[in-house]
């Protein structure tokens, strides 16, 4: 079924302790909770990545898809894409004080989606967000929950986004017009853009800002981009509708969830070629894997299986799957909160 059109640590207590690793060299946060949202529960959730356990839920509005963390580790903003009615909102979410502090009207219907956190050395919090009805992309200041400025996405719907580490820079996949476009994100100004192929969606920026990698969803491959340019580098094929990509926090492997084959590419970043593809569900149904989270010590990824309302747990050094856990109602975009207590490993948690 062809479906329809996030490394960050976040401390909610002072001093964070980092305990010792396992003999294996990769420790992740033990205490951490998993923030997944939930597309048909309308909520975001904390849930405990050692068994999907439930911690906490913080309501949002319909739809949403896709959720980000500020750069000073205290909020959460979900994008309310909506269902059979376009969405118009944002979710601001309060990680120390547990609360949803916030919804945010983007102005009528734009089917908000894609969310990136932007530096702003005001101390104002400003969120990118694509607004697919309006192929634009919105710049919003969370603490205000004022729209600031307004850019042309420069393709038609944009509907993924990532931000440069200095927040200068906007990279969008624009799936009708078939292109990505790199943009300033303060004038609005177009930088470059590239024809990548058939319906681009799912984008990763390398953690040393050097490659630009795209999934094309409708033909089945990625595309290699320098970030400086857009030139393209490679096409690598993988699994039937690449739907998702995140780069590993050490850079050395890129991830695609392929939704209606229902696995999961490794791809080496240095070869640029498939290293393995794992079977993410257990039977017939592909499990329409989508969102992608990878812990800061690049061993594990969870990918949210949206339609068996699960989460796979991928050992990425062995490269399998380790298990499956709670996912919710139909779990897209992840991202981590990680408690003030020492981390331990994933492997002791048993």
């Amino acid at each position: 079924m062809k479906l329809s059109a996030a490394l960050l640590s976040v401390s909610l207590l002072p001093g964070l302790l980092l305990g010792a690793c396992a003999s294996n060299g990769v420790s992740v946060p033990w205490t951490s909770d998993l923030l997944v949202v939930e597309k048909s529960g309308a909520r975001m959730v904390l849930r405990d990545p050692a068994n999907g356990a439930l911690r906490r839920v913080y309501e949002t509005g319909a739809g949403p898809h896709e959720v980000s963390i500020s750069f000073d580790s205290r909020w959460a903003v979900i994008a309310n894409y909506g269902g059979q009615e376009p969405g118009s909102t944002l979710t601001v979410c309060d990680l120390v004080a547990g609360s949803v502090v916030r919804t945010i009207d983007l102005g009528g219907a734009v089917r908000p989606h894609g969310l990136a956190f932007l530096t702003n050395k005001e101390g104002a919090q400003l969120v990118a967000v694509t607004a697919e009805l309006r192929d634009q992309i919105l710049v919003v200041d969370i603490s205000t929950g004022q729209v600031v400025r307004t850019l042309a996405a420069g393709g038609e719907l944009p509907h993924m986004l990532v931000a440069s580490s200095d927040g200068k820079q906007l990279y969008v996949t624009c799936m009708k017009s078939g292109e990505v476009v790199q943009l300033d994100a303060v004038t609005g100004t177009v930088l470059a853009r590239a024809a990548t192929g058939a319906e681009p969606e799912g984008l990763a920026l390398t953690p040393d800002g050097r490659e630009l990698w795209v999934g094309n969803r409708a033909s089945d491959e990625l595309v290699v981009l320098d970030a400086a340019n857009l030139a393209e580098l490679a096409r690598i094929p993988v699994g039937d509708m690449p739907i998702r990509v995140e780069c590993t926090p050490d850079g050395r492997m890129v991830l695609c969830s392929n939704a209606n084959s229902g696995d999961l590419s490794l791809v080496s970043r240095s070869t640029r070629k498939e290293l393995r593809r794992l079977k993410l569900s257990p039977g017939a149904d592909s499990g329409a894997p989508v969102g992608i989270e990878i812990e800061p010590g690049s061993r594990y990824a969870f990918v949210a299986l949206t339609r068996l309302d699960q989460i796979a747990v991928v050992d990425l050094l062995a490269e399998s799957v380790r298990e499956r856990i709670e996912g919710g109602a139909e779990p897209d975009g992840m991202a981590w909160a990680s408690g003030g207590r020492p981390f331990r490993s994933l492997d002791g948690r048993r």
